[in-house]
């Protein structure tokens, strides 16, 4: 959408296919939304209560990144 609600229109189509497909990746590659709470927040307070991950003696740090569009 546009400035103040209304659809956007593009001047060639390849225009409009670069649009979907920048939204679809950053959808994809971010943070999946859970009712206004993102599911990393979730994941990680229930990766809080297990011990630390350790990989060949070890420990993994695990880290979380989300990408805005």
């Amino acid at each position: 959408m546009a400035d103040g609600g209304k659809p956007e229109v593009f001047p060639t189509e390849i225009a409009a296919q670069k649009a979907v497909t920048k939204h679809l990746l950053a959808y994809m590659n971010g943070d999946y939304q859970r009712w206004g709470e993102t599911l990393s927040t979730a994941r990680c307070e229930a990766e809080a209560l297990f011990p630390t991950q350790y990989h060949k003696g070890r420990p993994v740090t695990i880290e979380r990144r989300g990408v805005k569009a």
